[in-house]
């Protein structure tokens, strides 16, 4: 399902080398990850996006990791964020396309979701 793709994070140190510039993702090509999407089981309408990071693996070596956020309400109206994690871009833009509309979201309330949706432009 979706947790086996998932990047678990473990023993993460906090800063990494900064990574050659052939290796960063585009702001373009992340800004084609970030849309709007009607979640199937809440029925509301989520706003997600995708980021780059890096995690440091020892002292001269770091790799990317891809984050997909998924941005909805709680029953106070307040903005929550779910994050998921992902070794590869495919395998976020998989889950993009296959699995945001079915994952589960802690605390959300779709009816608040529905009634102030986040607005966002892409």
């Amino acid at each position: 399902m979706i947790n086996q793709h998932l990047f678990q994070l473990t023993n993460i140190n906090a800063f990494a080398p900064l990574p050659k510039a052939a290796d960063i993702t585009s702001p373009q090509e992340l800004a084609d990850f970030a849309g709007h999407i009607e979640h199937q089981h809440y029925q509301c309408l989520l706003y997600y996006w995708a980021s780059q990071l890096w995690v440091k693996q020892s002292k001269h070596h770091s790799k990317p990791l891809w984050v997909v956020y998924v941005e909805y309400r709680d029953h106070t109206r307040s903005c929550c964020y779910q994050p998921f994690y992902f070794t590869s871009l495919p395998l976020a833009r998989q889950f993009i396309l296959q699995s945001i509309a079915h994952c589960q979201l802690p605390s959300i309330s779709p009816k608040a979701t529905r009634e102030a949706p986040i607005k966002r432009a892409h």
